[in-house]
């Protein structure tokens, strides 16, 4: 991954300087998993799968859910214990993590009294190493799960938190659990393929008002 940022997102940004891309590069194979009674519901899966099935039609990209396994590279937990889930599935996300910081990254979140809303993810020079979400479940919370989900899910694919009054569902302060007309626009613009490395903010800008023209 790399992160994209537009000029009114870094004011200092000289004409020569090169911004940087937070986008995927690797098909997204998502696992979710409960050790909750029940464990996960029919409503929550439908949830992840319009927001899979909004992100392909938006980005033009490879992205669904899997059985957990080798090619597992984002584990969604969703439970009501933070720390006893962390712990409990502590291999499995070592192993799509990639990253031997990402269960003590949890685990600090995951503090007493906390939202349980987490996330750790790690990439390096441009390609992605795994993703770790953590979202409490519905019958726990319904509204925070949703949000949790919609809004950790979003912020993993490229798009940036905003303002509280914000048009996307990055923002936690609306009720939005499913991508917005701003979100699809933003995720057209940073999956098309005219975008690449090194592109001057000039060539950016120039790209973006051809992407969102079509």
């Amino acid at each position: 991954m790399e992160r994209l940022l537009l000029r009114k997102q870094l004011p200092s940004l000289r004409a020569n300087d090169y911004p940087t891309f937070f986008r995927w590069y690797v098909p997204i194979r998502l696992t979710v998993v409960s050790r909750s009674a029940g464990h996960v519901s029919e409503a929550t899966l439908n949830e992840i799968e319009l927001l899979l099935e909004g992100f392909r039609k938006s980005a033009n990209f490879d992205a669904k859910m899997v059985d957990y396994g080798p090619e597992t590279n984002v584990l969604l937990i969703v439970g009501e214990d933070p720390r006893n889930d962390i712990w409990y599935y502590a291999e499995q996300i070592e192993k799509a993590a990639n990253n031997p910081n990402a269960l003590s990254v949890l685990m600090e979140q995951a503090q007493p009294g906390s939202i349980p809303c987490y996330r750790s993810w790690r990439f390096v020079e441009g390609v992605v190493e795994g993703a770790i979400l953590y979202a409490p479940t519905p019958s726990q919370d319904g509204p925070l799960s949703q949000k949790c989900i919609a809004s950790n899910f979003a912020v993993l694919v490229g798009l940036i938190g905003t303002p509280p009054d914000g048009d996307s569902v990055t923002n936690i302060n609306n009720k939005e659990i499913m991508f917005t007309k701003g979100d699809e626009a933003a995720l057209r613009v940073l999956y098309d393929k005219a975008f690449h490395p090194n592109m001057t903010m000039e060539a950016i800008e120039r790209t973006v008002e051809q992407v969102i023209s079509q």
